[in-house]
């Protein structure tokens, strides 16, 4: 599959879950119960002078949630961007559940080096929802597999996302939508669209803008400060040791973002390693002071035209990458993301973990072609 468009946002939709997964480069299989060894905020200790060795101190080690992603719904819902035969991830407009409980373990971290405020267990939803063209109100389309209940709706009061800021929201009930609806999940089709609306009870949200629904009133506290990097080039050094750890020559690396972690920066890169025969990988790589990158990979078979997702010309572009927010739980920091395509976006959650960017397996699309 390449260009398909219409006839294909169905069955995008359920491949998105799996095809998550299978990009991650992990053994376990969509719905799986394997665990991974989470690590906490506090053991990561960012710098802008990171340790170029790679083999640094390893990071400290607790239990936490299993990444594994879940298994996709099989009813219809439009895609934001057709997915690859490759398993290669695509922007897609269903939010698939998340595994399990949806929420990372239960199990607290053994690291108790800070006190600061953290996202609870309970803290975590499978909602994405995105804002109005005032800021004012946000929206979460209706889960494809049908309503959502009330009282888990009415139990969000906090959206995460635009610069890892926070905005105390409260629920305010199904908005039926009418004949203008043009399919489209953006801000201009806001007022026409059938969702769950959410009124900002203070501050404003930015328009159009993906946010990340949680549950309870949280504490701003609980999320780094984040900024946007795209024009700071990453360090050379850092390249050379990455390369060689990957065994695989690095063919274009951007910065994509930064985290304010305790007052030290900590950088996200985007990277391309370089193509072998038709086999392709691109990483996003988070960059500890003392501990070894962690990398999310995509791997991919390439494709003069869409190699990754439909249109991208076989190449990254990290103006399709952004990161929405940075918290810390008690399972570890986790990350939002938002991956920007031909035809939409996908958001997914990450967890620093021992060695790699852990897939949550909660994310959600917005299909927004033209």
């Amino acid at each position: 599959m390449k260009a398909i468009r219409k006839a294909a946002f169905c069955a995008a939709a359920i491949m998105l879950a799996a095809s998550l997964s299978a990009c991650s480069g992990r053994d376990d299989k969509a719905g799986s119960s394997g665990k991974s060894t989470g690590m906490d905020a506090a053991a990561i200790t960012p710098s802008s002078s990171p340790d170029h060795s790679i083999g640094g101190q390893e990071p400290t080690e607790s239990p936490s949630p299993s990444a594994s992603a879940p298994k996709p719904a099989e009813t219809p819902s439009p895609s934001a961007s057709t997915p690859k035969e490759s398993g290669s991830p695509s922007p897609s407009a269903s939010a698939p559940k998340p595994a399990a409980s949806g929420k990372p373990s239960a199990s607290p971290s053994t690291n108790t080096a800070t006190a600061a405020p953290a996202l609870g267990e309970k803290s975590l939803t499978a909602y994405f929802g995105f804002a109005d063209e005032t800021g004012t109100k946000l929206m979460i389309v209706p889960d494809i597999q049908g309503e959502i209940d009330p009282d888990a709706l009415s139990s969000i009061k906090t959206a995460a996302g635009a610069g890892g800021k926070t905005l105390p929201v409260a629920y305010a009930g199904v908005q039926q939508g009418d004949a203008k609806d043009n399919g489209r999940q953006t801000a201009s089709n806001f007022v026409h669209m059938k969702g769950y609306v959410f009124q900002v009870e203070q501050g404003t949200a930015q328009p159009n803008a993906t946010y990340y629904m949680l549950r309870g009133e949280q504490a701003p506290e609980a999320f780094f400060p984040v900024e946007d990097r795209k024009a700071a080039k990453p360090d050379a050094s850092l390249l050379k040791a990455i390369a060689q750890e990957k065994k695989r020559k690095v063919d274009q690396a951007w910065t994509i973002g930064r985290i304010d972690v305790n007052g030290k920066p900590m950088d996200l890169l985007l990277i391309q390693f370089a193509r072998e025969q038709k086999s392709m990988l691109a990483s996003l790589v988070l960059v500890p002071e003392k501990s070894k990158p962690l990398y999310k990979d995509f791997p991919a078979d390439y494709d003069e035209n869409s190699t990754w997702t439909v249109d991208d010309g076989g190449t990254m572009n990290p103006d399709s990458f952004s990161l929405r927010f940075a918290a810390r739980t008690v399972e570890g920091m986790i990350l939002g993301m938002e991956w920007n395509a031909a035809e939409g976006s996908n958001s997914f959650l990450l967890q620093a973990d021992s060695g790699k960017l852990a897939d949550l397996g909660i994310g959600g699309g917005r299909y927004m072609s033209p």
